[in-house]
């Protein structure tokens, strides 16, 4: 019985992981990589090892991968009723610092790639409180219903 429950979350999260990090690698990537190599200006001249080049990468896979997950922990949380739409809206502005912070260090030093996470995370932020509210949906309060 537990298939039926776990298979969804399961399928879920790695097709969300792909998803991060396609976009990562089709949209963020290059242009973190072209502002890395170009931030000396024509004064200076990159030197980039392999090692440098294969962690930058999969630094960026990795941690877009990771923030695209948001979606999913928030209906995990949700079919356990541990949080209901009501308190995720309830939540958004901290959200949002904590989506610029996690930004800052899932990406390198640079600002566009930062924003290129904190905006779709942010936006993922508002499709979990979408699917919350059809897992687990805040109750009418009886004070409305009078």
């Amino acid at each position: 019985h537990e298939k039926k429950y776990i298979m969804p979350f399961v399928g879920g999260a790695t097709g969300m992981f792909l998803a991060g990090a396609l976009f990562a690698y089709y949209f963020v990537f290059p242009v973190g990589f072209k502002f890395l190599v170009n931030f000396g200006g024509e004064q200076t001249t990159a030197m980039i090892s392999i090692a440098e080049y294969l962690g930058f990468f999969l630094k960026l896979m990795f941690g877009f991968g990771l923030s695209f997950e948001l979606p999913v922990i928030a209906a995990l949380l949700a079919f356990f009723r541990l949080v209901d739409d009501k308190q995720m809206k309830a939540s958004f502005r901290y959200a949002i610092v904590f989506i610029f912070i996690a930004a800052a260090v899932l990406t390198p030093p640079d600002v566009m790639s930062q924003l290129m996470m904190a905006i779709p995370m942010i936006l993922l932020y508002g499709a979990g409180i979408v699917i919350v509210g059809m897992i687990n949906p805040a109750p009418k309060e009886e004070a409305d219903a009078a």
